[in-house]
């Protein structure tokens, strides 16, 4: 439905002229974060889109490593030093959610920012963006422990278009720009986030530029289609998260921007993040592929898949902080992946 969705952008951009394996609570993240070791995902400098204006080529910025000395005083990838807002706000409240966004600069003149909406834990993930994005803005949206409250709070087809209104006028009030308005759109989840993000994408998928999912995506098992037999516990049941199999399909044909990353951990009863990456690899005919490297909280690196568009990262580690590790790749993924691919402008030079 992009018409339906472009319409309702151009409808709030108008008026605004005018006018994880938990939750969580219980991956105990808390309102300190930040991140660490750094490693190139390698992906080429631009996937999508055409650029509006040329821009100066950019020297990627590190992330702040989480070192030893740092975990000797007790921090680790739930637990991690608060290094601040640097150029961007403090958080603004945004309806459902809060906002930040650059003190100065981040869009282009005629008033277009790039947005990324991410579910479930907005400060696990605003450490390290903070630190390394250009100008995009970070939308965060915390309902609960499970999916099930994420994918409740979309159910009514007016709740996406209502919350981009809201953040249009947030946009808008914050910059001073009469004109400011969602240029680009990511959706971006942690844990339980992805009820929103499979139910945004099931109405909405042609109008998002991007999806973002770390350590995020679960599903069940295959019913075996007898009466009283049970769930296969071997085949992944696709037709609950058919809207991100589509999604990644596009992404693979090269028409967008999807990015999954997993841990190794094995939830009781349902699929697991790494079975359901499996599936959607498989479902692009691909295969994995070895990698190595130390993800920025400390989880190893083992393989991959890159098709176009489409990113799979996988991830050793099976207990929390293995699950809490995933919550800085949103970071390194805007870096190295979404605005370079967007152009998304950056703060204002000084005269």
């Amino acid at each position: 439905m992009r018409e339906e969705l472009g319409r309702w952008l151009r409808m709030i951009a108008a008026g605004a002229t005018v006018s994880a394996i938990m939750g969580l609570a219980e991956a105990g993240v808390r309102a300190n974060s930040v991140a660490v070791i750094r490693d190139d995902f390698g992906f080429p400098a631009s996937l999508m889109s055409v650029p509006e204006q040329p821009l100066p080529t950019r020297v990627p910025r590190p992330v702040t490593p989480l070192t030893p000395e740092l975990r000797a005083r007790g921090y680790n990838a739930c637990y991690v030093p608060d290094n601040g807002f640097g150029a961007y706000t403090h958080w603004i409240r945004i309806g459902m959610g809060q906002m930040i966004m650059p003190t100065s600069g981040g869009h282009t003149t005629d008033g277009g920012y790039d947005v990324i909406v991410h579910f479930h834990g907005h400060e696990a993930v605003r450490h390290a963006f903070v630190e390394v994005a250009q100008g995009a803005v970070l939308v965060g949206i915390d309902l609960g422990n499970s999916s099930g409250p994420y994918e409740h709070a979309f159910e009514n087809p007016r709740a996406f278009t209502d919350l981009l209104a809201k953040i249009t006028r947030g946009l808008v009030k914050q910059s001073g720009l009469p004109n400011a308005h969602i240029r680009h759109l990511a959706l971006s989840s942690w844990s339980a986030g992805f009820g929103a993000v499979r139910q945004i994408l099931g109405r909405y998928s042609n109008g998002i530029d991007a999806v973002v999912m770390l350590d995020s995506l679960h599903s069940g098992y295959q019913p075996s289609g007898e009466p009283g037999q049970p769930l296969s516990v071997h085949r992944v049941w696709g037709l609950p998260i058919a809207p991100v199999t589509e999604y990644a399909a596009r992404a693979a044909r090269g028409e967008a921007i999807f990015f999954l990353s997993h841990s190794s951990i094995v939830p009781p009863g349902y699929a697991s993040t790494s079975e359901v990456a499996d599936y959607l690899i498989d479902e692009m005919g691909g295969v994995r592929t070895p990698r190595q490297g130390i993800n920025p909280l400390g989880a190893e690196l083992v393989s991959g898949f890159d098709r176009r568009g489409m990113h799979v990262r996988g991830y050793l580690g099976g207990d929390k902080p293995a699950h809490c590790a995933h919550t800085e790749l949103l970071a390194e993924t805007v870096r190295d992946l979404i605005e370079p691919a967007w152009e998304t402008p950056g703060p204002k030079a000084n005269p």
